[in-house]
């Protein structure tokens, strides 16, 4: 699994790209990376998985928490571009209903 962060564009955020797999094996290292972007005080956070290749109910479990932190912050965490895989797992889990997922990062950013 490899992280990377940047700035989104006009200063609207973060964004985190995923490269990898979502798993027991990544998930904790995940979740520290996104508490501590919400911890630095970032209140927009844009994780873009167009490069995740699997999530497993540990990923799940990382970005609900990450999701959690971020709105009682008051901020606003959204994801972009799951592949169709990460997309049924969503589904199936029933959290296209929590979470604000976006075709692309761009949409993400509006």
């Amino acid at each position: 699994m490899r992280i990377e962060t940047q700035p989104a564009a006009s200063g609207l955020g973060t964004i985190v790209e995923l490269h990898g797999r979502l798993d027991t094996n990544t998930a904790d290292a995940v979740e520290r990376a996104l508490m501590e972007i919400v911890a630095r005080g970032e209140r927009r956070l844009i994780i873009d998985c167009a490069e995740l290749s699997f999530i497993s109910s540990a990923g799940l479990r990382a970005f609900i928490m990450s999701m959690r932190s971020m709105k009682e912050a008051g901020g606003r965490l959204a994801l972009a571009a799951l592949r169709p895989n990460v997309s049924e797992v969503f589904t199936m889990s029933g959290l296209t209903k929590v979470f604000e997922i976006h075709l692309t990062r761009e949409d993400a950013m509006k």
